[in-house]
């Protein structure tokens, strides 16, 4: 495939990746059939993270950045087996938090009967020598940084956060002018921008932004698939040109005119 002699975990990592942004835009373009605009926010804004995913693992250090990812997977395993072990600090924690809510506190906290084993084999994969670079590196980062939370991408001097890897890809003018411009639908603090007018409450499926998330969506699909193409399958670019150029005049319309106008 493209540049990779064979299929390596960081492909699985990149095609997984492609997939979950695909998921995403599908489900806009069902809630936009039924007018439903505001909640595509939030799925833009995870496209939109895959996409700065997807540039950042293909822009350099390909394998070495997809087993990083793929790494900490793994200890997001480990981390959601010892929360559910009381007999881990973790798991004493997170029981200790669930006794405060008065909403679950009665809520049974359960092991697998199988947690030890899936745990073992987990770490067992962990210390594959396909991960020791990797593994290496994450014990000396959380040594010399016990109180950062780290993610994959911190790794080997990488980004230092969501906004640092816009920044890194060449993506901080998307980043500033959607990605911490939809924040406040996300978590909730422009809800009544949207919600109330001069007339009163305004309707539920009330496609306000529905251009704009037509547009976006199109914009990042000629992002990231040129990006894939690019690294994955270049004898096909003539394909996606014209796959582009078929969906180029219906976006530029979208994407310059007033086409829903609301009284």
């Amino acid at each position: 495939m493209g540049k990779s002699k064979t299929f390596g975990i960081h492909d699985a990592v990149l095609i997984s990746n492609l997939r979950h942004f695909i998921e995403q835009i599908d489900a806009c373009s069902v809630l936009i059939k039924k007018s439903i605009s505001e909640p595509c926010h939030i799925l833009l804004r995870a496209s939109f993270e895959s996409f700065l995913i997807g540039s950042y693992i293909l822009q350099a250090d390909q394998e070495q950045r997809g087993k990083a990812f793929h790494y900490f997977q793994f200890l997001e395993q480990i981390k959601l087996l010892d929360k559910l072990d009381n007999t881990t600090e973790m798991g004493k924690q997170h029981a200790a938090i669930i006794g405060k809510d008065d909403h679950i506190h009665s809520m049974p906290i359960t092991s697998p009967s199988d947690a030890p084993t899936i745990k073992s084999n987990i770490m067992e994969r962990i210390n594959f020598s396909t991960y020791a670079s990797i593994h290496a590196e994450y014990t000396a980062q959380k040594a010399a940084k016990p109180k950062t939370k780290m993610q994959w991408y911190m790794l080997f001097g990488g980004p230092t956060s969501i906004e640092n890897m816009a920044d890194v890809t060449g993506n901080s003018g998307l980043y500033e002018e959607f990605y911490r411009h939809t924040s406040g639908f996300v978590h909730g603090t422009k809800i009544m921008s949207k919600a109330i007018d001069e007339k009163g409450l305004n309707q539920i499926r009330l496609p306000f932004n529905a251009q704009f998330v037509c547009s976006f969506s199109l914009s990042l699909c000629f992002l990231m698939f040129r990006k894939y193409v690019e690294s994955y399958c270049q004898d096909r670019m003539s394909d996606y040109i014209n796959w582009y150029l078929s969906l180029r005049d219906g976006y530029l319309f979208v994407s310059r005119n007033d086409i829903i106008k609301f009284a």
